[in-house]
């Protein structure tokens, strides 16, 4: 081999060697930066759920709440229809006891 031929050898590794330590960083930049897209898109979901979770649990607790006052206001209702029928009942004994 002769000088010329070396030397055009070791000017084209050190042209390689140059692309190389020029395009892998870039490509380590490109996958940080989809690595960073999926966390953004990830947390995104992770919020929508969260609101959705709120959403039906807020749901779930007025549903709740209608089931409670429906419930006492049968309650309610049965304890007056006692107090009537009990009430009906003293007054047809009254009128018997009367007649």
């Amino acid at each position: 081999m002769t000088t010329g031929t070396i030397i055009i050898i070791i000017v084209a590794l050190a042209a390689i060697v140059a692309v190389v330590a020029f395009v892998m960083p870039r490509s380590g930049n490109r996958r940080a930066e989809a690595e960073r897209a999926k966390a953004t898109e990830i947390r995104e979901e992770a919020a929508a759920h969260d609101r959705e979770l709120r959403e039906r649990e807020a749901a779930a607790a007025e549903a709740q709440a209608s089931s409670d006052m429906a419930k006492a206001q049968a309650q309610k209702q049965q304890l007056e229809a006692e107090r009537l029928e009990e009430e009906a009942g003293a007054a047809d004994r009254r009128d018997l006891s009367t007649a």
